[in-house]
């Protein structure tokens, strides 16, 4: 499967196609509507940039599309992996939320529990349309960015050299994605903790948000997320591709092996999370701040509460399940990047020839 050229296509198709099941079924709370509309529109969308006479639409296969949008090749592959990801994902970020902006400590069978009893089984995928907008957006960024900032810093020989490389780039475009979709982070978060049931829509999130806490509403917390995003995604590029490196020494396999790219995403995205699990406790904790009722002042207070009331416990939060959605997320959205990528990169090359 994953050397069928028509793999990024039938990536697209199963998505659409278990999306739309598991809507008919009622766990996913997404209308079949609205998948239907978004299918649609990308289908529109592609048609339309692959031939600029609208009177002579035909139809044509995505690789096709992509020949012509060459320079969107990154957008694209990065912008499809982040939602097949975010959406696979999503349970195991609602049960995490759960876990962080309860006021007592409960274990991961605890949260399982409460989602279940409480919204059966499509309450986990509470948030999950927010998630996805985000991931389209952020994932289209995020990667464009981050194979444009590869190319324009200078690399370096040495393996530390290059970790710093590969750090200064993530980071950069990181950092372009965390100012960009602050707003969003905060309405995604807000709707997937299963004890809040405020915001009926995304669109009624922003009012309720711009209403009642005004433009610093979208950024709550934006301190945390920078300290945690930022080394998290540094960190977790720099030993993907270092492991990636590790693991082509060790057995001969490159990146267009899956073994490689899902392998080295896992280990890079559970280094990662460990190094960074402080940030992302105070992180939710203040994004959660206003509607869940913890009173939280500032980055370093927090940081204080948690110690003298939990102590060192306190920082280990959820951090089970924060390891299992980190590493298989960071795993599956580089494998599913560097296979879509490769894909198009080759057919476009055959094009051209």
């Amino acid at each position: 499967m994953w050397h069928n050229k028509n793999f990024p296509l039938i990536i697209i198709q199963a998505f659409f196609r278990e999306s739309k099941n598991l809507s008919k079924r009622q766990i996913l709370p997404i209308r079949p509507i609205e998948l239907k509309l978004t299918k649609i529109a990308f289908q529109i969308l592609y048609r339309f940039l692959a031939n600029k006479k609208i009177a002579k639409f035909r139809k044509i296969s995505l690789f096709e599309f992509i020949n012509k949008m060459a320079d969107l090749i990154h957008a694209i592959a990065g912008s499809l992996a982040s939602v097949i990801t975010s959406f696979m994902v999503q349970p195991l970020d609602v049960i995490k939320t759960g876990i962080l902006t309860q006021t007592k400590q409960i274990s991961i069978q605890e949260a399982i529990k409460f989602v279940n009893t409480t919204y059966g089984p499509k309450g986990f995928w509470r948030g999950v349309r927010p998630a996805v907008y985000r991931a389209s957006i952020s994932g289209g960024i995020n990667f464009t960015l981050l194979e444009m900032f590869n190319k324009i810093l200078k690399p370096h020989q040495s393996i530390k050299g290059r970790f710093l490389h590969d750090s200064e780039s993530a980071v950069l475009a990181r950092l372009v994605v965390i100012i960009t979709l602050s707003p969003l982070s905060i309405i995604k978060l807000r709707m997937e903790a299963p004890q809040f049931n405020q915001y009926t829509s995304v669109s009624d999130a922003f009012a309720k948000i711009y209403k009642e806490e005004g433009t610093r509403g979208f950024y709550k917390g934006f301190s945390s997320s920078l300290l945690r995003d930022l080394p998290y995604s540094a960190l977790a590029y720099a030993f993907y591709e270092q492991y990636s490196a590790m693991i082509f020494y060790l057995t001969g396999m490159g990146k267009k092996y899956s073994f490689n790219t899902f392998t080295s995403g896992v280990l890079a995205g559970f280094t990662a999370c460990l190094l960074t699990q402080p940030f992302d406790i105070m992180k939710t904790r203040l994004q959660f701040a206003y509607v869940g009722g913890h009173k939280v002042n500032g980055l370093y207070n927090g940081l204080i509460e948690i110690w003298k009331e939990e102590g060192l416990r306190g920082f280990t939060r959820g951090l089970g399940v924060r390891v299992i959605e980190r590493s298989c997320s960071f795993g599956i959205i580089w494998l599913i990047y560097e296979k879509l990528k490769l894909g198009l990169k080759k057919q476009r090359h055959k094009s051209i020839k």
